[in-house]
């Protein structure tokens, strides 16, 4: 095949033009004339290349120009007159109040520093401004490696939920300025190689302490089992290096007592066990290694134990220790009978005015042994001699598996603290509650701690009562005599259908009781009857009055129960059950008569959840000055007929 020529090549390079428009000048034949060409278009090209990059320059120059223009024009602004100091403290209140955001992979408040060089300027020269890490997605582990070297060296304050090992590793090296460590829903995967590691460090820093597990994790971290080492000697947690530590948190994190630290600034303590079942306690080490941790801790003001105190027989040696605590308040305490008892008895608490505790049976000793605990309790009290206890409140279920009687007193002492946020008259307060966890229904046993409660209560000074009980009781739980007690009661509340026998008590004594049930339709003729009957009566010379049968009325007519009630709340009764062949609705019709011809009036009768027609309650509302009722006219109790 022959070669082409250049000048049929060249020819072929010719552009074609379309018709009607000049043709281009054609490239010259002369070698020379083409190689001039040609260098003259290079010149030209770099040329404009230097034109080019002059403008650039210069277009640089401008917008550093413009960009120092818009700063000076920023800086004119009247946010950017704020001192540094009052920005930055701006800064902390957007922080504070921005919950993170799980879509990004850092929190939406450090969108601060996009805003302009100042504003990021202050932010990033702030160090305390990044020491709180709180919230964040798990997936963000380099905004949170970020957040530590920008924190610099400011205390931490991490609040995290779902921690990963990674991050716990990380935090390892800042030990020593941790001042707030909360950790929710931590996993078992956590404590293989990240948070042991941590609690063996040192923390100089550490204020507050707060570990929870998963609530689905069963069973509980402990401590003891998650450690892979040994240790030299006895194990302290952040080798007891801890002398700021004032708040411990514990919720299913299981650290045994010996673990820890020893510390004269711990103020509030909570270990919470809520993995342990029916009779099943944290297994955190004997009541004695708990008392020593109290013992090294005076200045504790709240304490809260649940489910972790370990049960006391009678034949285990306890050391005879009393400890001080001038400074606790308050004291929650949930578990074996012997053993939350023990706890109690066990310090000297002068300032405590904040007591709840709930003693569990599990065996048929510890349930007979219960009735003694509420005397003990309230005798601590009134030693000191200040405390007036005014309102009581009783509680009592009964179930097939589990049975409960629940006595709250609260009232108020000169000496004590302001008075509660839930309870405003009140500054005193003791919750006392015992559960029988042994599956077997032991009869007598809730009126038995009731009585000896009562006993040893000044119920002369009671001025509210609140009883609940929604089960029948057989016996009741009340006896006349006690009841006389309460001459200042101004508020009672009936609750269920055990209260009926409470009405029972409260009936006046001498009108006839009808053995068979009265309809709606015969409330009339029960009033008409009952009119002969007015209630203690002297002649002008001082001798007894008698009525129409002549019968003697007043001086053998048993006192009036509660002669000073002002107000009286029925709760969930069956107004038309027979309570020994009268009905409630009856019965309650009488209590309410009687007291209005006695002068002792009811101010105020309310009724919600009994199934009262509106015939008996038009026959109530004359009665009392201020009637209240829900209209609630259908039976919710299923009552044998």
């Amino acid at each position: 095949m022959s070669m082409q020529s250049s000048e049929t090549f060249d020819e072929n390079l010719t552009p074609r033009h379309p018709p009607g428009l000049p043709a281009a000048t054609p490239l010259p034949r002369n070698p020379y004339l083409r190689e001039n060409l040609r260098s003259s278009v290079v010149k030209e090209i770099d040329s404009a290349d230097l034109h080019l990059h002059a403008v650039l320059k210069e277009a640089d120059t401008t917008r550093l120009r413009l960009r120092s223009l818009y700063t000076q024009l920023n800086a004119l602004a009247p946010v950017s007159l704020l001192p540094v100091e009052l920005l930055a403290r701006v800064f902390h209140f957007i922080r504070d109040g921005t919950h993170a955001n799980l879509v990004f992979w850092f929190p939406f408040w450090a969108t601060v520093t996009h805003v302009c060089r100042h504003w990021r300027e202050v932010a990033l020269g702030d160090s305390s401004l990044w020491s709180a890490l709180r919230d964040f997605p798990s997936s963000s582990q380099r905004w949170l490696a970020e957040m530590l070297i920008r924190s610099k060296e400011a205390p931490l304050h991490i609040d995290m939920h779902f921690p990963r090992a990674g991050f716990l590793r990380s935090l390892v090296c800042h030990s020593f300025r941790i001042r707030t460590l909360i950790m929710d829903c931590l996993e078992i995967s956590a404590m293989d190689d990240g948070l042991q590691h941590l609690l063996v460090s040192e923390a100089h820093q550490l204020e507050e302490l707060h570990l929870a597990t998963l609530m689905c994790a069963s069973p509980p971290i402990v401590v003891l089992d998650a450690l892979p080492f040994s240790m030299d000697g006895p194990f302290k947690i952040f080798s007891g290096q801890t002398p700021k530590l004032r708040r411990v948190y514990l919720h299913d994190f299981h650290i045994p007592w010996t673990y820890f630290p020893r510390t004269c600034s711990l103020t509030h303590l909570s270990v919470i066990s809520t993995s342990s079942g029916a009779g099943e306690v944290a297994t955190l080490g004997s009541l004695d290694e708990l008392i020593d941790v109290l013992a090294s801790s005076p200045n504790l003001k709240r304490l809260t134990l649940d489910r972790c105190l370990a049960p006391v027989s009678s034949q285990t040696a306890l050391a005879n220790v009393m400890i001080d605590l001038p400074h606790l308040i308050e004291l929650n305490a949930m578990g074996p009978s012997s053993s939350v008892l023990r706890l109690f008895q066990s310090f000297r608490a002068p300032s405590l005015w904040r007591l709840s505790l709930t003693f569990v049976a599990t065996n048929h000793a510890e349930v007979v042994s219960q009735s003694k605990n509420a005397p003990i309790i309230l005798s601590h009290f009134y030693r000191m001699g200040s405390a007036v206890f005014v309102t009581l409140g009783l509680d009592i279920n009964r179930g097939d598996d589990l049975s409960s009687t629940k006595f709250t007193v609260a009232g108020y002492s000169s000496c004590g603290p302001p008075p509660l946020s839930s309870l405003p008259k009140y500054n005193t307060v003791i919750e006392l509650e015992f559960k029988n966890e042994t599956g077997a229904d032991h009869e007598g046993s809730h009126e038995i701690i009731i009585r000896e409660a009562c006993a040893a209560f000044r119920m002369s000074e009671l001025e509210n009562l609140f009883v609940s009980c929604p089960k029948m009781r057989d016996p009741p739980l009340w006896t006349r005599q006690v009841l006389e007690r309460c001459i200042n009661v101004v508020e009672l509340h009936a609750d269920g259908l055990g209260t009926e026998p409470l009405l029972l008590l409260m009936k006046p004594q001498g009108l006839p009781s009808s053995a068979s049930r009265t309809r709606p339709h015969e409330n009339r003729e029960l009033e008409g009857r009952e009119q002969d009957f007015e209630g203690p009566q002297r002649a002008p010379d001082g001798s007894e009055s008698r009525n129409a049968g002549g019968a003697a009325t007043a001086s053998s007519e048993p006192a009036l129960l509660f002669p000073n009630l002002t107000y009286l709340l029925l709760d969930d009764l069956d107004f038309q059950h027979p309570h020994n062949g009268e009905r409630i609705y009856n019965l309650v019709f009488k209590i309410v008569k009687r007291r209005k011809q006695c002068g002792a009036r009811l101010r105020n009768l309310h009724v919600t959840r009994c199934n009262v027609s509106s015939y008996e309650a038009d026959s109530l509302e004359p009665l009392v000055r201020n009637f209240r009722w829900d209209q609630d006219e259908d039976s919710e109790h299923e009552t044998d007929r």
